[in-house]
């Protein structure tokens, strides 16, 4: 069981182009299913079964994500990922209602667009045009309390956990990228290291 999960989780060899991407993918992964085992629980207490299970279905997802993500299967991880945050906004704002700030999570999904490093700029301007469709798109057609009523001092504590949420996302990302651009910075120095003592050598 144990070497199963050694080699789930083993890092693959992580191109330096595409490793801004692998790290955000990766952290973002870790703290998606940190949120959703909150929402399993949010959703249990204003009685909403279908989104628990949702949440609780989301959990599985994340934790494939992860995998994905250090095999190498960037691209796959990070559809799953955006067609997973798309799908639990919308249905969150359905039952809950806008006011819910749910439909905060499809902002969390542009930074990671521009990170991809092999989608021309045309591409992502054009998929970021997509979700701000949607965004606006919904915004218009749910109205601000959802099909199911939830007590307005528990709905306030949900919009501000989702509020909270979204921010510590954003702020991550710029961590998540220092912590890439480190990386490859230590693996530029390493590499200009070996070349120096391959110098060292034929010069000898």
């Amino acid at each position: 069981m144990m070497v199963l999960l050694k080699n789930l989780l083993h890092k693959a060899d992580i191109p330096a182009r595409r490793y801004h991407l692998f790290i955000v993918l990766q952290y973002s992964a870790i703290l998606a299913l940190l949120a959703h085992v909150a929402f399993i629980f949010i959703f249990k207490f204003i009685n909403v079964p279908f989104m628990f299970c949702f949440s609780f279905g989301s959990c599985l997802l994340f934790i494939l994500c992860f995998v994905l993500v250090r095999r190498g299967l960037l691209n796959t991880a990070l559809i799953l990922a955006t067609l997973e945050v798309l799908t639990h906004a919308f249905l969150a704002v359905v039952f809950i209602g806008w006011d819910s700030g749910f439909h905060i999570y499809i902002v969390c999904i542009l930074p990671m667009l521009f990170y991809h490093p092999s989608w021309q700029l045309a591409i992502k301007l054009a998929l970021s045009l997509v979700l701000c469709g949607i965004y606006i798109w919904l915004n218009i057609v749910t109205p601000s309390a959802g099909l199911i009523w939830v007590n307005p001092e528990t709905l306030t504590a949900i919009r501000y956990c989702n509020f909270f949420s979204f921010f510590v996302i954003i702020s991550g990302f710029s961590f998540y990228y220092s912590l890439a651009a480190r990386h490859a910075e230590n693996k530029l120095r390493a590499q200009n290291l070996e070349l120096e003592r391959a110098h060292a050598v034929i010069k000898q």
